[in-house]
């Protein structure tokens, strides 16, 4: 049988990143992903499903076309 070993919780930080930093961090940290900007939004729903105090992205039409 198996014996779960109890773990330390993992502390997720959070910074608020303006719209025009917004398109540096992703090619900073994302730009070598093939078609990262087509997996940008699966991966906000995903934060979405799995934590509960993530408020997710909100992006105007305005930020789209900069």
């Amino acid at each position: 049988m198996f014996t779960l070993q109890e773990q330390e919780s993992t502390v997720i930080k959070t910074n608020l990143v303006n719209s025009r930093g917004r398109s540096t961090f992703w090619r900073f940290y994302f730009g070598t992903v093939p078609d990262w900007q087509r997996i940008e939004g699966d991966i906000f729903n995903l934060m979405d499903k799995m934590c509960e105090v993530y408020q997710g992205v909100r992006i105007t039409m305005k930020e789209i076309g900069e």
